[in-house]
């Protein structure tokens, strides 16, 4: 990583020359451990919401799918901390932990009722879950592209075969969930 300080001038027009950090980093590789270093964040936050939702819909398909989401995540987040290590890179706990707290946050929301889990909950979850397993895809597939060799391209792209696998899934709950939801009809 490359750390530059440098200085320009005051953008009030105040007439004074103020310092200014730069850091870019110098090498490829360490432009992939920022990478696997955000994807790994996001691969925890994804994780807490699919347990969450998978624990209210329990005894469901839908409770299946989310439990396979777990699961693929917990070997996802062991791949990406196993590639980190074969490029010289370690795993950045702040980021990790920033995602958790974001997680978190996003069940302050109101759903339409002040306690439990309403209808609109599993609406919101199951997008949210939608976008997460599409970044998700596109992170395997640029791990495979990235030519750290043939073991890794293939197990990537068998990792976004299985986020695309579990995109599609959720999307067919998705539809489901929404008339559950918003069935004006009753």
């Amino acid at each position: 990583m490359t750390h530059t300080i440098a200085t320009r001038m005051d953008p009030g027009g105040n007439g004074y020359w103020i310092p200014v950090l730069s850091c870019r980093p110098s090498d490829p590789n360490d432009l992939l451990v920022i990478y696997l270093n955000d994807h790994r964040a996001l691969l925890a936050g994804e994780r807490s919401l699919a347990e969450r939702s998978a624990k209210a819909n329990v005894g469901s398909d839908l409770g299946g799918v989310l439990q396979a989401v777990v699961d693929q995540n917990d070997a996802d987040q062991v791949a990406v901390e196993h590639l980190l290590e074969r490029v010289g890179g370690t795993p950045n706990p702040v980021k990790k932990i920033a995602a958790l707290i974001g997680e978190r946050f996003g069940r302050l929301k109101m759903n339409g009722q002040l306690s439990g889990y309403s209808p609109l909950s599993r609406v919101i979850e199951i997008e949210v879950l939608l976008a997460s397993t599409s970044v998700r895809r596109a992170m395997w597939n640029a791990v495979a592209v990235s030519a750290l060799d043939h073991d890794v391209t293939s197990d990537a792209a068998l990792r976004a075969d299985a986020a695309d696998e579990q995109h599609t899934r959720l999307r067919e709950h998705h539809v489901d969930a929404v008339s559950a939801s918003f069935d004006t009809a009753r």
